[in-house]
């Protein structure tokens, strides 16, 4: 049995780390012996492992002190393949396989706009990312994007060759996710007022736009409820524009929730206000349900995901105004009458098969 490490910063819940703990279940249910080593067991998804994968902890605070630990990881346990996600992890993977000279092969995989996110950070060092990614991803074996736009932006931020770069989106496992939203939604989360509910849900971060979607809300002047899940450093400013806005009764901030679906099985209409994004795993899960979507043109992702798609509509980035008249329409068009059949291309069983190509290619490739 092939031994497969996975590797990832934390078990903080975003979409990169529910796709990747999918992946290691994926992996693990076609034969893989699958190990996920983490930088910190800390996070929101720390008991979403799936059971037939072991976890070890390095115990490092930050991703960039993780290298000694994972080295000395490989170096005693000598993995056929070691998958990587997210480009800090993926930067101290590619040195830390390098440096323990155990043979074995590296996939990683790349799951945001990073031109985008390093221009907007308040870090110097974040900055310097596209830099070491260009270094460190020429180690790789193989390197993975989520998105043609993920793909196309690394090769030029990093300039690392196009053709060096295969994509592959994330896998949504949505025989499970329609089974979890047969649960009930926490109804003290859900506004009590008049008119369908929107959902939206991510990070509370700058990168989600959600302070454009509450003034959006704002100028909304249909009935209609909002919930936003997630959590984040930016809820405190976001519960007070709330108050400013006068939206008290309208938008709710329950925090994370571990099960968001019975929420989008209860809506009508999905709302993604992202300034940026890889491959939004959140538009992805909508697609399996009888819900409208509006969501921003942001790069990238969305317009791969959404065009020609019935009931999306995709609108500029922080503009309050077009984000409003787009939810106005979906409002007005009423529920959708079916199940849209896009989702079946980014369905767990298929990208996982090809994920187990690549992982069988490389390991049989000496």
């Amino acid at each position: 049995m092939q031994k497969v490490v996975v590797f990832m910063p934390s078990f903080a819940g975003g979409g990169a780390e529910s796709v990747t703990l999918a992946l290691c279940g994926g992996l693990a249910r076609n034969h893989f012996d699958v190990h996920l080593v983490v930088g910190t067991g800390d996070g929101e998804l720390r008991d979403s492992v799936p059971d037939d994968v072991s976890t070890c902890d390095i115990g490092a605070s930050r991703t960039a002190y993780a290298i000694g630990g994972l080295l000395r990881y490989l170096r005693r346990e000598r993995p056929d393949v070691v998958i990587s996600a997210i480009s800090h992890a993926n930067i101290i993977a590619a040195f830390a396989v390098k440096l323990a000279m155990c043979r074995c092969k590296l996939i990683v995989v790349h799951h945001n706009t990073t031109s985008i996110s390093t221009r907007r950070t308040l870090r110097r060092r974040d900055r310097l990312v596209p830099l070491l990614c260009g270094i460190a991803y020429r180690l790789a074996d193989r390197i993975i994007a989520v998105s043609a736009g993920v793909a196309d932006d690394l090769a030029r931020s990093s300039h690392l060759p196009i053709e060096r770069i295969q994509v592959l989106p994330n896998p949504i496992d949505y025989a499970r996710i329609r089974e979890l939203s047969r649960d009930a939604a926490r109804q003290d989360s859900v506004p009590c007022g008049d008119g369908p509910l929107l959902v939206a849900a991510g990070r509370l971060e700058p990168q989600k736009g959600l302070d454009t979607l509450l003034r959006s809300i704002a100028q909304v002047e249909s009935p209609c409820r909002l919930v936003i899940l997630g959590d984040g450093s930016l809820r405190a400013e976001l519960l007070s524009l709330v108050e400013n806005l006068g939206l008290a009764g309208r938008v709710s901030l329950p925090g994370f929730v571990a099960n968001p679906y019975p929420y989008f099985r209860q809506a009508q209409v999905y709302v993604l206000s992202s300034r940026w994004e890889g491959l939004p795993t959140v538009l992805l899960e909508a697609l399996a349900f009888r819900l409208r979507i509006v969501s921003t043109d942001c790069p990238s992702g969305p317009s791969e995901i959404l065009s020609g798609v019935q009931g999306a509509e995709l609108v500029p980035v922080d503009d309050p105004g077009g984000l409003a008249a787009a939810i106005e329409r979906a409002i007005s068009a009423g529920p959708l009458g079916t199940v849209r059949e896009e989702w079946r291309e980014y369905d767990s069983a298929l990208v996982i098969r090809q994920m187990c190509e690549v992982v069988h290619e490389l390991s049989h490739g000496d």
